[in-house]
């Protein structure tokens, strides 16, 4: 993006990733998934908890690609797996779009 500052990048990025079909699909699922997480994991993935991120990023990639998302946890378990750079992005999403509340 030539001509272009880090901050409007960052801007344009967070605005395709937050708003618009994506966005709403993705954080309509997380919602969701916050229903089924006890009241200490909820408060937990408010405050930023990295391992209830991942818990809740690695369900909406399985839900979003119609995969087991306990397959994909084991998969995780045992390295970098197929699903890890969508796990990452997934876990950037929810931090930066608030998915999860603030």
């Amino acid at each position: 993006m030539a001509g272009k500052t880090d901050q409007e990048v960052s801007g344009a990025a967070k605005a395709f990733l937050c708003n618009g079909g994506n966005g709403e699909i993705a954080r309509y699922v997380v919602k969701k998934q916050m229903v089924l997480l006890k009241h200490d994991e909820q408060m937990l993935i408010k405050k930023g908890d990295p391992q209830i991120i991942r818990k809740i990023a690695v369900k909406l990639v399985g839900i979003l690609d119609g995969t087991d998302p306990e397959v994909i946890s084991i998969d995780e378990t045992i390295g970098a797996g197929v699903y890890h750079s969508s796990i990452e992005g997934a876990m950037a999403a929810i931090r930066e779009c608030k998915f999860a509340g603030k």
